[in-house]
């Protein structure tokens, strides 16, 4: 929800309008003649935009979301960030989803093991 309220912050002219559609907030899934619309707009530059129609975010959120997860510089993203799995010797030897949601992974890092 950050991004879309300073989206200015994030390098976006346009955090609420998507960039292609009609009515309020380009909002209805009208683009490209969907639901026999005659008559919808389409930005010049989706990358300025966080949704690109009423359903997708565009290709520049998503890699912003993408680097954010990797990085994990973020405190939304836990328990780790994604380079952890990569970039080390750590394996996911168990992934468990209990009764609220809540998930919890058990990985083994050389000799440590976090839970």
């Amino acid at each position: 929800m950050k991004r879309s309220q300073f989206f200015c912050l994030s390098g976006f002219v346009d955090g609420h309008n998507a960039c292609c559609g009609t009515g309020l907030l380009r909002g209805l899934n009208t683009c490209g003649g969907k639901k026999g619309a005659t008559n919808y707009q389409l930005c010049p530059d989706s990358t300025s935009h966080i949704f690109f129609d009423s359903y997708h975010c565009t290709e520049s959120i998503n890699r912003q979301a993408a680097h954010t997860m990797w990085e994990g510089k973020d405190p939304s993203v836990r328990p780790l960030p994604l380079k952890t799995f990569f970039n080390s010797n750590s394996e996911v030897s168990h992934v468990d989803i209990g009764r609220k949601g809540e998930i919890k992974v058990s990985l083994t890092m050389g000799h440590a093991s976090s839970k």
